[in-house]
């Protein structure tokens, strides 16, 4: 089995990441683009994102250009948030 090469573990599962993107719409390989941009019509695919993220222990930055906020999920199994309100 071939592996991403970026994993310090070794339950990296490519082709089960490779399939999850596909059902998304992403036939990109993840080097070329690892990030997802989710529209307000994307919420159940973004939903996925996250979970699948969080069960696969992926660090993931969710961000939100509209209202200015963040998330990141650690792989260290930790979450911070943030919000700032827009300039006027």
């Amino acid at each position: 089995m071939r592996t991403l090469g970026w994993g310090v573990w070794n339950g990296e599962f490519p082709r089960v990441v490779e399939r999850f993107r596909k059902s998304c719409g992403e036939s990109r390989p993840l080097i070329e683009a690892p990030h997802l941009l989710c529209t307000p019509g994307d919420l159940q695919d973004f939903e996925a994102w996250c979970i699948m993220g969080v069960l696969q222990l992926w660090d993931l930055h969710l961000l939100n250009l509209g209202n200015h906020e963040s998330a990141y999920f650690s792989h260290d199994e930790w979450c911070a948030t943030t919000w700032q309100p827009a300039a006027n």
